[in-house]
């Protein structure tokens, strides 16, 4: 029989907002053994390995051990962050004259990466919280309820943003339509997709 491991990173939830669990009930309606697990040792003796794991950052060695496994899919998605896949972003104020958009370098506001720091060791957490709820915005890496924020000029940004490693400055060029934000969604796996707006 042929089995599919899913890796993911510890703690992570295996529901939610997940496409992953959905197609994982219907390979398993077909016969096929799925299996999650946050070993990639345990993935990599999979016939077929996803890495799901849902951080920035995949570790190397995690990569290293997934490629033992005949197929994998996203074997070689190690980085995320918009710093390494932004094709928009600015280093300063001065370099371009229009709408910016302040956004976490990391995936999912950073979530992930910030419980890691609150739990790296003693006195993490309290030096956390400080952080989240003495500082301003641009200071401690937390947008706080109003989350991503539009400038109209890089000029605008605070200036601490620009060397705060939590943020990135990107140009502010969104699809419009009717006065309304459009976004697209593209999902593919192997030879089947769709997309939607």
């Amino acid at each position: 029989m042929t089995r599919i491991a899913i890796l993911q990173r510890p703690g992570q939830a295996e529901r939610g907002l997940y496409l992953m669990p959905l197609l994982a009930d219907r390979w398993r309606e077909a016969g096929i053994r799925v299996d999650t697990t946050t070993d990639p040792a345990d993935a990599a003796t999979a016939d077929i390995a996803i890495n799901h794991m849902d951080m920035t950052v995949v570790p190397q060695a995690a990569l290293e051990v997934l490629a033992r496994c005949p197929t994998v899919i996203n074997g070689h998605v190690a980085d995320i962050s918009k710093r390494r896949i932004s094709q928009n972003l600015l280093t300063g104020p001065s370099e371009y004259d229009g709408p910016v958009i302040v956004k976490s370098d990391f995936n999912g506001h950073g979530d992930y990466e910030r419980r890691e720091v609150r739990n790296s060791g003693p006195g993490a957490w309290l030096q956390s919280n400080f952080r989240k709820y003495c500082l301003p915005w641009y200071r401690s890496g937390y947008f706080g309820a109003r989350s991503y924020r539009v400038y109209p000029s890089p000029k605008a940004v605070p200036l601490a943003v620009w060397s705060n490693p939590w943020f990135v400055v990107e140009r502010f060029m969104p699809e419009m339509r009717n006065g309304n934000y459009v976004v697209r969604m593209w999902m593919f796996l192997g030879k089947s997709e769709f997309h939607y707006e």
